[in-house]
């Protein structure tokens, strides 16, 4: 049997954005140990990265062509669309964006 090697697509990487409800907190999260400070808080961010298994890529092909996700949650608990300005978190995900190309 012969096999054609497929050509895996480059990861797309998704970037979540907003205050508490979005926030990843395990981690590196404000250099604060999760289980020991922070638990059971959590944002949906942070439950997001399973989602973006091939079965359900394969359901978004119309809106991201690739055959992998990479989730950057870069959002933060208390912030606002202001704040976020403010402290250069937007400008450091659109840098990071600008630098990849569209799905």
């Amino acid at each position: 049997m012969a096999f054609v090697p497929s050509k895996k697509k480059k990861p797309v990487t998704v970037y979540l954005i907003g205050d508490s409800t979005v926030a990843d907190y395990t981690g590196n999260y404000d250099e604060k140990d999760y289980m020991t400070t922070r638990y059971p808080i959590a944002g949906w961010g942070q439950v997001f990265q399973p989602f973006m298994r091939p079965d359900s890529l394969n359901k978004l092909r119309h809106l991201i062509k690739a055959d992998s996700v990479i989730v950057a949650d870069k959002a933060r608990g208390g912030r606002s669309t202001r704040t976020f300005f403010e402290e250069g978190r937007w400008a450091e995900v659109y840098r990071r964006y600008r630098k990849t190309t569209w799905c």
